[in-house]
C-alpha cells in the first residue's frame, strides 16, 4: 500500500460518464419545483432535486414505514448531503427548499396561537392550585391526585416547529418530544459539529441521529 500527499485524484476527471439527475422521474409538482429552483439560482438541478426529496421525506416520518418483509420495517426517511465548492449557491437553493415548511409552521402557529396560549394558561393555573393545595395542613392525597389527573388531561401545547438548523443533541431531544418529528435542513454543516462534540470536549453524541435513522425510541435521562 502506498500513500501520496495532496488532494485525492478525481474518480471521474472528465465527467463524461456522469449520469444526469433524473428530474423527469420525480412527481410533477416536485420535479417542477426542482427545475424552477435550478433555473432561478442557475444551479445543477441535482442539488435542488436531492434536497427536495429529503425534505419531502419529513412529511412521511412518523406516519408510514416501508416493509420489505413482515419482521422488518424502516421509516421513509432520506438523508442527503450536498458537497460543493464555496459560492456554488447552496444557500439560495436550501433556502427555497426550506421556505414551504417555514411558511407552513408560521401560518399554523398564527392560526392556533390562541388555543396554545389558552392551554398553557390552563396548565399554569392548575399547577398554581396544586402548589397552594400542597401547602395546606388538611390536604388529602385524593385531592392532590385529582388535580394531577386534571393537569395530565391537558396536553402540552407549544408552538410548532418543523425545520431545525444549528441545534445541539440536547435541544433536539426536547424539540422532538414536543413536535414528534422534525426536518433537519441546513446550507451549512455546523450542526454536524455539534453532534461530533463541539460543546462536549470533542466527545461525539450521535446516538439520537443514529436512532432517528431507523425511527427507534430514544429516552434521555441526563440530569442536564
Amino acid at each position: 500500500m502506498t500513500t501520496t500527499s495532496g488532494p485525492p485524484p478525481p474518480l471521474r476527471p472528465d465527467g463524461t460518464n456522469l449520469l444526469p439527475f433524473p428530474v423527469n422521474a420525480l412527481p410533477p409538482i416536485i420535479g417542477d419545483m426542482a427545475q424552477a429552483i435550478a433555473t432561478t439560482t442557475s444551479t445543477d438541478v441535482a442539488i435542488a432535486g436531492t434536497s427536495i426529496l429529503s425534505a419531502v421525506s419529513y412529511c412521511f416520518s412518523g406516519v408510514y414505514r416501508m416493509s420489505a418483509k413482515r419482521d422488518h420495517t424502516e421509516p421513509l426517511v432520506l438523508y442527503s448531503l450536498t458537497v460543493a465548492e464555496p459560492s456554488f449557491k447552496k444557500s439560495p437553493v436550501i433556502s427555497l427548499v426550506k421556505r414551504p415548511y417555514a411558511t407552513f409552521a408560521h401560518d399554523w402557529n398564527e392560526s392556533n396561537k390562541q388555543d396554545i396560549f389558552k392551554s398553557q394558561a390552563e396548565r399554569k393555573l392548575l399547577e398554581s392550585k396544586m402548589l397552594a393545595l400542597e401547602k395546606k395542613d388538611d390536604v388529602t392525597a385524593e385531592e392532590i391526585a385529582k388535580l394531577q389527573t386534571d393537569l395530565s388531561n391537558i396536553p402540552q401545547s407549544n408552538f410548532r416547529r418543523i425545520a431545525v438548523d444549528d441545534v445541539t443533541p440536547e435541544s433536539l431531544v426536547r424539540l422532538i418530544e414536543e413536535n414528534g418529528t422534525l426536518l433537519m435542513i441546513s446550507d451549512e454543516a455546523g450542526m454536524l459539529g455539534n453532534f461530533s462534540g463541539r460543546y462536549s470536549n470533542n466527545v461525539p453524541n450521535i446516538d439520537l441521529l443514529l436512532k432517528c435513522w431507523n425511527g427507534e425510541t430514544f429516552i434521555s435521562d441526563r440530569a442536564t
